[in-house]
């Protein structure tokens, strides 16, 4: 029996057409080029799909592609081709739903439990200039049509760096800056980038505490403990390399997605744009907040300044609700609904703000 089909060499990618004599031990391929024979031991018969050619592979790298449906069922019949058992099971859409399911919850759990577990392990190891590429690329990206130039005063700017020097950790892990900037289309937001520099909006230096409603107006005593607090939790997310955290436990899935599909092309390439977009899940949120406690209270900070923080975000939040603009990356959340509802519960952070406020006043009575 002739069946024809495309002959492909080790040495050419373009298909050779040719004719195929089959019989149950042999497999004789004819061109105008050659003819070649090869045992069924040499021959491999790749796993066929309906609307695929059936693909025929001989042990010396080239192989053979028929596309007719009833030849493929007759290539099938002579080879006496058995369906492995996970073919069969592809063929059973209840095993195939079960199969999506497990594979989704693989890559879940590999993500949620193995990510921050391999992240521990890597991290520490990779060179602090990996992060201030890192950074360097969300300056560039955030130079892009986010910021302008602050518009605070010399007065306010004088105290606001001032505020940013009394609260930097006496020896930080990296150098840090301070930077602000104008941003309708974040709001009122912080963000802390891998290379050290900390971003505070003009925005969110609007719902800080002041001496009084003037537009130059400076921030009261209360107002540079709110900016502390606020300048503590973005440095505690710089000492603990969350961004880089982040970076391994998303490029987790990245890889294994890769090694299913056998396409690595987009990893190195979607680093930069992993970091920009990723949230810090709650655990690192709650880290953060406690690192902040700490540092606020070796300064002399009193944590219950960053609950009155979060109770003008809460309130302007509910002024703004429903009201959103452009969407940004997950991690420049342009709306403060948005940065309040990807941290850990708001009412729950005010509460253990107040609770550590508490804690420092019992210690300094005793």
């Amino acid at each position: 029996m002739m069946i024809n089909a495309n002959f492909f060499n080790a040495q050419r990618s373009q298909g050779i057409a040719s004719t195929l004599a089959i019989d149950a031990g042999q497999i004789a391929v004819h061109s105008e080029l050659a003819q070649r024979n090869f045992s069924r031991a040499q021959t491999q018969i790749a796993e066929p799909y309906e609307h695929a050619p059936l693909i025929l592979q001989f042990d010396d790298g080239s192989h053979c592609e028929i596309a007719d449906q009833q030849d493929k069922s007759k290539i099938l019949a002579l080879l006496n081709y058995q369906a492995t058992r996970v073919e069969r099971w592809q063929a059973n859409w209840k095993i195939a739903i079960l199969a999506i399911v497990l594979v989704m919850s693989f890559f879940y759990a590999a993500y949620r439990y193995g990510g921050p577990w391999i992240a521990k392990l890597i991290v520490p190891i990779i060179p602090q200039t990996a992060d201030n590429y890192l950074g360097e690329q969300a300056q560039t990206f955030l130079g892009t049509g986010f910021f302008a130039t602050t518009k605070t005063s010399d007065p306010q700017y004088t105290q606001i760096v001032m505020v940013f020097r009394g609260i930097k950790p006496a020896s930080p892990r990296i150098p840090l800056t301070l930077e602000m900037r104008a941003s309708a289309r974040i709001g009122p937001n912080a963000l802390a980038l891998p290379n050290g520099a900390i971003y505070v909006t003009d925005e969110m230096y609007a719902l800080l505490s002041k001496f009084d409603k003037a537009e130059g107006a400076t921030l009261s005593s209360a107002g540079e403990q709110e900016l502390a607090g606020l300048l503590a939790h973005e440095i505690a997310h710089v000492e603990l390399r969350h961004s880089m955290h982040n970076l391994v436990q998303t490029s987790l899935v990245t890889v294994l997605v890769g090694s299913m599909i056998g396409d690595f092309s987009s990893i190195a390439a979607t680093a930069g744009s992993t970091v920009l977009g990723a949230q810090y899940s709650q655990a690192k949120e709650s880290e953060a907040d406690e690192y902040a406690i700490q540092l606020l209270k070796s300064k002399g900070f009193s944590p219950i300044h960053l609950a009155h923080l979060f109770e003008s975000l809460e309130r302007y939040s509910a002024k703004k609700n429903g009201k959103k603009g452009d969407i940004l990356p997950a991690w420049f959340d342009n709306s403060i609904e948005d940065f309040l509802s990807s941290h850990p519960p708001t009412k729950q952070r005010i509460q253990r703000f107040k609770q550590a406020a508490s804690e420092q006043s019992s210690e300094t009575l005793h």
